[in-house]
């Protein structure tokens, strides 16, 4: 349980960044060039490379060097980690929600 905890903790400290999830955002619909990325932003390939290195640490995308150029592209293993974690909390909930949604139903009967 421990192992899993550092693992979210790596991807919601990866997702707490705009450019991060803007990054990803991007990645979804194809792979992302570090130096298009410094261009849109503003920022430096440096400051790209080390925000694929934290989206990487947490397992939301992989990078590939070709050439001179460092490529990025989603992975999965992080959003489902995050999902499993998540999808726990919205069974609790839908279950407490329908315990008082009975209650209450009880109640005015």
């Amino acid at each position: 349980m421990v192992e899993q905890a550092l693992d979210l903790d790596k991807i919601f400290h990866a997702l707490a960044n705009q450019y991060r999830r803007d990054i990803l955002k991007r990645a979804s619909s194809q792979e992302q060039t570090a130096k298009a990325l410094a261009n849109l932003y503003g920022l430096t390939i440096a400051a790209i490379t080390k925000h694929f290195g934290v989206l990487e640490q947490a397992g939301l995308i992989q990078t590939e060097k070709r050439g001179k150029e460092r490529f990025a592209r989603l992975s999965n293993v992080g959003f489902m980690s995050a999902t499993e974690w998540l999808n726990y909390y919205d069974q609790f909930w839908n279950d407490h929600l329908d315990s008082l949604t009975r209650h209450l139903e009880a109640a005015n009967d």
